[in-house]
């Protein structure tokens, strides 16, 4: 449970907000035909990645009560799923499953 006034409600605003940032690079990218659809979505997750590296490296997911061992393998998977989109060696469609 997340308590009004807390840090962790702090938190999960700055967690909404990555989320929005990550969302508006993706369309931005996508709909300006600046890039292919997968790499617009690939450059997204890297910026919802910035955060998440934030929360990492001084532990204020914590606070949400989330454990580390999730955190790392989302983490992971979404770099990993970023990387696979912008170097083009991996197709969309199959990083999604």
């Amino acid at each position: 449970t997340v308590l009004p006034g807390s840090n962790g409600e702090h938190y999960m605003g700055h967690g909404i907000a990555s989320s929005a940032a990550s969302l508006a690079v993706t369309s931005l990218l996508a709909l300006t035909g600046t890039t292919s659809v997968e790499e617009a979505v690939g450059f997204g997750m890297l910026a919802r990645s910035a955060y998440m590296t934030e929360m990492l490296l001084t532990g204020k997911y914590k606070e949400l009560g989330v454990p580390t061992v999730p955190q790392v393998i989302v983490y992971l998977l979404l770099l990993g799923t970023a990387f696979g989109l912008l170097s083009g060696n991996a197709d969309g469609v199959t990083l999604a499953k």
